[in-house]
């Protein structure tokens, strides 16, 4: 069995200020799946709502996000792409998934998942992250609610100053 470390177990005189998790919020996509076909920027997930106990407080936010990508009868490489932005909607990261010689819509899933995250200070105590994607070519599948095949979540952290 294995023992969860601290700082102060490597370290006793060690002081941390802060970092103290406060609340944690997470909110999973609803539909069993959803897809997108074209490059028009569409909102996946937004997170349930965070009211932050301080101002001066910060929010980690982490999106796994289970997806598929075919290519359809015209592409062979389809590709998709996935931000995570703050509530004021300033891009927090960005992912670009690319699948080489899927050439049809038909065929067994291919399973990615990728994880976005941030570590930001909100401009408000009331904040809503959210996730957007769109298809750069093919056909982008993401996977929720009751898929036996993987979940889409958004979770975000408060994080005392």
């Amino acid at each position: 069995m294995t023992k969860a470390r601290t700082l102060a177990d490597f370290d006793p005189s060690a002081q941390v200020a802060g970092g103290k998790v406060l609340q944690i919020v997470k909110t999973d996509l609803a539909s069993e799946s959803v897809d997108k076909t074209d490059s028009t920027p569409a909102t996946l997930l937004t997170s349930t709502s965070v009211t932050l106990a301080s101002s001066s407080n910060s929010l980690l936010v982490e999106a796994k996000i289970s997806v598929d990508l075919r290519g359809g009868a015209t592409h062979n490489n389809p590709e998709g792409t996935f931000l995570l932005y703050d509530g004021d909607g300033t891009v927090l990261d960005r992912q670009t998934v690319y699948r080489s010689g899927t050439d049809n819509n038909t065929e067994a899933v291919n399973l990615d998942t990728i994880v976005l995250k941030g570590l930001y200070s909100p401009s408000s105590t009331s904040e809503a992250p959210y996730v957007q994607y769109f298809c750069d070519r093919g056909l982008v599948r993401v996977y929720g609610g009751t898929s036996t095949v993987g979940r889409t979540s958004i979770i975000a952290t408060e994080i005392a100053a």
